[in-house]
C-alpha cells in the first residue's frame, strides 16, 4: 500500500475499479490484505477486499474513513460493504466495487449500517 501513499484520491479509486471483481466461495466469506488485491494475487478481490485497500490508502493518507454496510431492501440481510471518507466537511462514498460507480456519488440503499472500526 506504501507505493501508493502518494496517490491521489481519484487514482486510488480508479486503480481498485480496475481490479476484476471476484466473489467469494459460496457459503464463506474471505478476507484479503490490500497487498493480495492490489497486487492481484489471486483472481481480483469482491466489496470488502477493495473497502479493506481503500481504507487502508485512507489510514496512510491519515484521511478519517469508515465502513459502511448495505442492503438495497430494508427487510434483507447487508449484503455490500463500502468505505466513506471525511473529506472537506463531510463524509464523502468511495465505492470503487462496481463499474457503474462514481467517486463521491453516492447509491441510495434502503439499509445502511455504520461499522465499528
Amino acid at each position: 500500500m506504501a507505493q501508493y501513499a502518494s496517490a491521489t484520491l481519484q487514482e486510488v479509486f480508479d486503480l481498485l475499479k480496475n481490479i476484476p471483481y471476484q466473489a467469494d466461495p459460496p457459503d464463506r466469506e474471505h478476507l484479503q490484505r490490500p497487498f493480495y488485491t492490489l497486487n492481484e494475487m489471486g483472481e481480483g478481490g469482491d466489496c470488502d477486499d477493495k473497502a479493506i485497500a481503500a481504507g487502508a490508502w485512507a489510514f496512510l493518507r491519515r484521511i478519517p474513513f469508515r465502513f459502511v454496510a448495505v442492503s438495497k431492501s430494508p427487510e434483507k440481510e447487508l449484503h455490500h460493504v463500502f468505505v466513506e471518507m471525511y473529506i472537506n466537511g463531510k463524509w464523502e462514498p468511495f465505492d470503487p466495487t462496481y463499474a457503474f460507480n462514481v467517486l463521491g456519488r453516492p447509491v441510495a440503499y434502503a439499509k445502511r449500517v455504520i461499522l465499528p472500526r
